[in-house]
């Protein structure tokens, strides 16, 4: 597929009700094209996943710690939605890799010329 139906794609998959069945895997460059075209307002969160969306200061979890995210499944990553796992602090359970410096780093700290870590993000969004 071209750039142009993957777009087409995503954006069906974030507003059709019912969602589409069939997940197309959808190479990092379409997807940042997309979070960098979409703008999203949380509301309940149901619909916002948590991962992958721009809803966090405007960006996505993957853009501001890409260390965190890279120790998701992929599961998770494309099913986890803001409602889910802001309650009960839900998404600290979706981490199942190794705890390494990087990540340890990406979570605490600031990276990639952001000024705050997520450790202090988070929190306030809640």
């Amino acid at each position: 597929l071209g750039r142009s139906p993957r777009l087409r794609w995503l954006w069906l998959s974030r507003t059709s009700d019912p969602r589409p069945a069939l997940p197309v895997r959808v190479d990092s460059i379409s997807q940042a094209f997309f979070n960098a075209s979409i703008k999203c307002e949380v509301g309940d969160g149901r619909s916002t996943l948590f991962w992958s969306d721009p809803w966090l200061a405007g960006s996505c979890l993957a853009a501001l710690a890409p260390d965190l995210v890279d120790i998701v499944p992929s599961r998770q990553r494309n099913r986890r939605t803001v409602a889910s796992a802001l309650t009960d602090l839900a998404w600290i359970s979706d981490l199942v890799g190794p705890l390494t410096l990087p990540f340890c780093l990406s979570f605490f700290f600031s990276g990639k010329g952001y000024r705050r870590s997520l450790w202090t993000l988070l929190p306030r969004t809640v």
